[in-house]
């Protein structure tokens, strides 16, 4: 078992290895690969709600991704250093995903809803992703 998948785990592995494999591919090529999928995003949720909720996906989406085609490293630097901030990206995540998958039920419910799923979740993200860095700031310390 090497290294990262014992401070790791399996999953964290892939994705720290994906990581850095994205790191390396052209800032060009990565632009060209999310700014269709925030588009396609966008007139998605735009079609089945309306153009406010498409345009509001479209910044959240496209903040979050074109910024983390440009500079990766510091998107993950900054997710490393807001760990509340970063778990509560999930409410937005949820709520858009909701509104998409649940195209009948009413914005306001979907809203109390998001807000509820993420008010008990965030919680556990956050110290679970502190008890993450604790082990591999202990396994670093450990290492020679």
């Amino acid at each position: 078992m090497s290294n990262n998948a014992r401070v790791h785990g399996p999953v964290s592995s892939f994705f720290l290895a994906w990581s850095r494999w994205f790191e390396r591919v052209p800032r060009w090529l990565r632009l060209t690969m999310y700014t269709p999928l925030v588009a396609l995003m966008a007139f998605s949720l735009g079609s089945r709600r309306g153009w406010t909720i498409g345009m509001a996906a479209g910044l959240f989406y496209g903040i979050l991704f074109v910024g983390y085609a440009i500079s990766p490293q510091h998107i993950q630097e900054w997710s490393k250093n807001h760990a509340y901030l970063d778990a509560m990206l999930f409410i937005p995540f949820l709520f858009f995903a909701m509104l998409l998958l649940l195209p009948q039920a009413p914005i306001w419910i979907l809203a109390l809803v998001a807000v509820g799923i993420g008010g008990a979740t965030v919680p556990l993200m956050v110290r679970r992703r502190r008890q993450f860095w604790a082990r591999e700031a202990a396994e670093i310390k450990r290492q020679p």
